[in-house]
């Protein structure tokens, strides 16, 4: 899905590539979704999803169970519950209740 201000949806097992800015994307129903976004400003509604934020990107996952993958450089806004979120050089802005436990390697 590519372009500006546009709204998406899809029921079942997809895999979607989403770019451009100020998309929504939703995904629903069963099955494994998997989301490679490449375009800042969109959002993705969906649970026990997979979904990637490229680099340099800045968007927003809402949903529960998803795993996310944050690349260098890319900024996220999440709400949800029991997410998982693996940053490497990212960003994430995580909601008001959230707990989050940390791990990485200590560097001086």
């Amino acid at each position: 899905m590519t372009g500006q201000n546009d709204q998406g949806s899809a029921q079942g097992n997809n895999t979607v590539r989403l770019g451009g800015s100020g998309n929504v994307l939703t995904l629903s129903g069963g099955g494994q979704n998997s989301v490679d976004v490449t375009g800042s400003g969109d959002t993705v509604n969906a649970n026990s999803s997979t979904v990637t934020l490229e680099a340099g990107v800045g968007d927003t996952v809402n949903g529960s169970r998803d795993t996310i993958s944050v690349t260098s450089g890319a900024t996220l806004t999440a709400s949800g519950a029991s997410d998982t979120i693996n940053l490497a050089g990212a960003v994430g802005r995580l909601g008001e209740s959230a707990v989050v436990g940390v791990e990485g390697r200590r560097t001086t």
